[in-house]
């Protein structure tokens, strides 16, 4: 202690005064400094300072540790005073050299000892039997008070320690109590003998049930348990005790509100030492969160499953360093391999990759590795079947800290789909950029976002620039009203609108006849309208060709009623022609010079010369049927033209102005010119009666077409054929008169149809016959008030034909009589032209058709000097006999007789020689002539003998 008669710290309070006094006297007994209370448990030493002592007072740092205080071990295992007399080296502050100590132990009850009471002096053998004596009273009285304290001590330690421990197992109930809230846990016990059911707070929090009304029984506790677990729990829970063993089970609650809630119960069961169960105690643990959690990743993970199955998406990782592959199932689906017969490793992998991109893929991955980049490459694998699959791959490679690379990680997804969707886009897109068809997508204002080449084409417009425009602006004006008010509140109703429109050119105005096909282009996601598109195809040129198409088909619907009229015609005017053979041969045989008056006589003659016109009109309707064509031969068209003028000057009227256009150089055509000529006054003629006023002019002009020129008319596809490997001759009559209408042009060449007041209606309709015998063509153009344009193109190459034709009129013939063979089907022919025959002199044969006409002539040498043949008869014709004719007697004279053209017969009867033909009608005149032809007189002298 630093201050006299301080008391130390450690002693007890309320130390006794008379401890401090009798310390104080110890001290001052032999000028004793310094008195040491020593405790054995915590080693420590009070000390007491004398007043009286002239040595400094000693400190607590001056004091000797007192393990090294090596004596008071045998104090304290001393019961008697322990006397040091030799000398202690000391080291206390204010004392050298050597010292005295005395000392007695301080006992309990019992015995031990548990400090020492010490005297210290710095002299040897200061310590007097007094001061022994002094000492060993304080000792005493130090015992009792100091075990006292101790005991007391004790007791307020142990004191202390029951409520630190109280306190502590307060605070593990508290912290046990917050753990089970935390961790959603309850604990409960379950008296097995009794029934009874004990559950912790947290158990009712987690059943939410209230604790003051819920029977507490194992029934109870069932029934909150859902009933779909219910049975399945109680017969875990009876299993684990019948078996001895720890019970955990899973099960849900069913809630009142209807929630679900999941739960984990273990426990254990204790038995008696018979094995009979006695209780059981174990926890329940709230896991709905774990349960939701577990369930929402199975969900994920199944989801996940699914999502790389819908991508066909599979992942792999490959160890670099043992070259271990492995694959996701998704990947094995993808190569279409079975998991259990692949040998994961990348060389094998390898081989699945097509040839000729294995060695790029292998380079590719090598490089992302080397270059510490990521993996790409797109490639196609090669299916065991032969198909061809695409995919890409990507992958990131992971290294050590030494740049080692350890482990590459990686997905391959099947592109084979994109891919080929891709492609068939690029297809699409470049038929769509190269298409024909007008291809165009707007937004739903009609700004463009899409033009294609040709819509560029159609209408001006730079498919680049094609943002710059609306679609409206290439309708013309006059389809606006249609496109706002049906084609596009039609397309936003119903989505789709077909029609006709036009387009304009922004740049020249050019307009196009267009088939236009309008639809809606949905959004994918909401299905609402994104865009306009509209695909046109041009139909311009289409719609022309219709328009021409119909005209041509009008046309040859026209033509086809000619012919067959023609056809008809043809019969007809055969026909006409047998009977008019009868009349005027009949007329011939009652010769007017033998009619008993003069009456007779006229009427004979009346009778003969309306005979002779029916004979023009039959020749008309052959003409339009095109079967009167004379012999052929070389002419020029522009000196018909320039020999016919006079003649046309005569069939207008002088007030008309008739101006005549000369070819340049000559136009050979092979024709009949007397045909020629009357197509060309007939021409002429109707052009006259269109001028109603007699005030106009008439424009004749002819020219040629070389071949292959373009034709600017109109052709039959003959006369087309024709133009490509020949050159054509063309004649044109227009006027400036009053024009025709559609029907009259129509039926211009009809038959017997005329506009004039007086007329046949045969004249164009002879123009028509002869151009189609000329193997020619047409084309009129007319319009009200616009006058009209013929033209007639005619080929300029011809066959010639070498059959001698008799004309009908001219002087007569001497000729041979002798023996005629007379092949007619006809009665009344056979019988006037026997009678004529006779009459001059000959002998007849007659023979009603060509089978009894071939059984006379099948003789070895022919009876008979000459044979008029009919061409056509029923069954073995006229041809079948004039061939057998020249097969058995070629140089047999035959003279053929028909009711159509020799241009008609020539085409069914090869020309050759001894032969001539005459037309029916034909007169007498013209039937001997024809005969002196093929039967002249051998001499001058011999002279033919009439018949009597």
């Amino acid at each position: 202690m630093k201050d006299s008669g301080a008391r130390p710290s450690d002693l007890p309070a309320g130390w006794p005064a008379r401890w401090q006094d009798s310390l104080d006297a110890i001290a001052g007994v032999g000028d004793i400094p310094t008195v040491l209370v020593c405790r054995r448990e915590d080693r420590h030493i009070a000390i007491v300072v004398s007043n009286s002592s002239s040595t400094a007072p000693l400190s607590e740092g001056d004091l000797l540790p007192m393990e090294d205080v090596h004596y008071l071990d045998p104090v304290f295992s001393c019961a008697d005073v322990w006397h040091v007399a030799d000398t202690h080296p000391g080291s206390l502050s204010g004392i050298n050299g050597p010292v005295s100590l005395i000392g007695f132990p301080l006992h309990r009850p019992d015995g031990s000892v548990f400090g020492a009471l010490c005297a210290l002096d710095g002299k040897p053998n200061e310590f007097s039997g007094n001061a022994r004596a002094l000492m060993a009273r304080v000792r005493r009285a130090m015992e009792t008070e100091l075990v006292a304290h101790e005991e007391n001590l004790c007791l307020q330690r142990e004191i202390a320690a029951h409520e630190a421990t109280t306190r502590a197992l307060r605070a593990s109930e508290a912290l046990h109590e917050e753990a089970q809230r935390i961790a959603r846990l309850g604990h409960w016990f379950h008296d097995l003998v009794s029934g009874e059911l004990i559950w912790s707070d947290e158990l009712f929090r987690i059943y939410e049930i209230d604790k003051t009304r819920f029977p507490a029984s194992y029934a109870a506790f069932l029934d909150l348990v859902h009933p779909d677990d219910r049975l399945a729990l109680d017969a875990a829970f009876s299993h684990s005790i019948m078996e001895r063993k720890d019970f955990l089970f899973d099960y849900r609650l069913l809630m009142k509100d209807g929630r679900i809630k999941w739960m984990n119960a273990q426990a254990v069961t204790h038995y008696d030492a018979s094995g009979i169960p006695l209780s059981s105690a174990g926890t329940t643990q709230d896991i709905t969160i774990r349960k939701e959690v577990e369930c929402a990743l199975r969900e994920s993970e199944a989801l996940h499953r699914t999502a790389q199955s819908l991508a066909q998406i599979g992942h792999w990782q490959r160890d670099l360093l043992t070259n271990e592959l492995a694959w996701s199932d998704e990947l094995f689906r993808i190569f279409e391999i079975d998991p259990q017969r692949f040998p994961a490793s990348y060389e094998t992998f390898l081989q699945l990759v097509h040839p000729d991109e294995r060695d790029a893929l292998d380079a590719a991955y090598a490089g992302s590795i080397a270059g510490r980049t990521d993996y790409h490459f797109e490639h196609r694998l090669v299916m065991p079947d032969g198909r061809i699959k695409w995919v890409i791959e990507c992958a990131v490679t992971r290294y050590a800290d030494d740049g080692t690379p350890l482990l590459s990680i990686g997905t391959t997804q099947d592109i084979t789909v994109s891919k080929e969707a891709t492609r068939e886009r690029d297809i699409l897109a470049e038929v769509v950029r190269h298409s024909r068809e007008f291809v165009n997508v707007a937004d739903l204002d009609g700004r463009m976002v899409f033009l294609n080449e040709a819509g560029g084409r159609m209408t001006g417009i730079e498919p680049a620039h094609a943002t710059r425009h609306l679609i409206t602006e290439v309708v013309p004006p006059h389809l606006l009203p249609l496109v706002e008010q049906e084609l596009l509140p039609t397309l936003k109703g119903d989505g789709y609108w077909e029609g006709d429109l036009q387009y304009r050119h922004l740049d020249t105005g050019e307009l196009r006849d267009v088939r236009a096909t309008c639809f809606l282009i949905l959004d994918r996601k909401t299905g609402a309208p994104a865009y306009l598109a509209n695909v046109s195809i041009d139909m311009t040129e289409r719609k022309a060709a219709e328009q021409e198409k119909a005209a041509l088909q009008h046309q040859l619907l026209h033509v086809q009623k000619l012919e067959s009229l023609g056809i008809m015609a043809g019969g007809i005017a055969h026909d006409f022609n047998n009977i008019l053979q009868v009349i005027i041969g009949s007329l011939d045989l009652v010769s007017p010079a033998r009619a008993d008056d003069r009456h007779s006589h006229d009427a004979l003659a009346c009778a003969r010369q309306a005979a002779v016109r029916a004979v023009d009109i039959t020749r008309q309707l052959l003409t339009f049927a095109g079967r009167d064509l004379q012999p052929r031969q070389p002419v020029d068209l522009g000196q018909i033209i320039e020999e016919s003028a006079s003649l046309m000057r005569t069939v207008i009227d002088k007030r008309v102005h008739l101006h005549i256009i000369p070819p340049p150089g000559a136009l050979t055509v092979d024709a009949v010119p007397g045909q020629l000529q009357q197509v060309l006054m007939n021409l002429v003629s109707n052009a006259a009666e269109a001028i109603s006023d007699g005030k106009g002019a008439i424009t004749v002009s002819c020219g040629c077409l070389l071949a292959g020129s373009t034709v600017p008319y109109r052709l039959t596809s003959l006369m087309a054929t024709r133009t490509s490997t020949a050159d054509v001759a063309w004649l044109e009559v227009q006027d400036n008169g009053q024009g025709m209408d559609r029907d009259t042009l129509a039926r211009l060449f009809d038959p017997f149809f005329t506009s004039k007041a007086h007329g046949r209606g045969l004249g164009m309709a002879s123009v028509l016959g002869i151009v189609r015998a000329h193997d020619g063509a047409h084309e009129v153009v007319s319009e009200p008030g616009h006058g009209t344009t013929v033209r007639i193109l005619l080929p300029m190459t011809a066959t010639r034909l070498e059959v001698i034709q008799v004309q009908q009129t001219g002087r007569q013939e001497s000729w041979r009589v002798g023996r005629v063979l007379l092949v007619d089907d006809d009665a009344s022919i056979r019988m006037v032209c026997q009678e004529l025959l006779r009459r001059r002199g000959f002998s007849v044969t007659c023979a009603a058709g060509g089978a009894e006409a071939i059984a006379l002539l099948s003789d070895g040498a022919p009876s008979f000097d000459c044979v008029i043949l009919d061409l056509t008869m029923p069954g073995i014709d006229g041809g079948e006999v004039f061939r057998f004719l020249r097969e058995r007697h070629p140089a047999l004279p035959v003279l053929l007789a028909s009711g159509y053209d020799h241009a008609e017969v020539m085409r069914r009867i090869p020309a050759s020689g001894n032969t001539a033909f005459i037309s029916k009608p034909w007169s007498i005149e013209s039937l001997f002539n024809a005969i002196a032809l093929l039967l002249p007189l051998q001499d001058q002298g011999e002279a033919a003998t009439p018949a009597s």
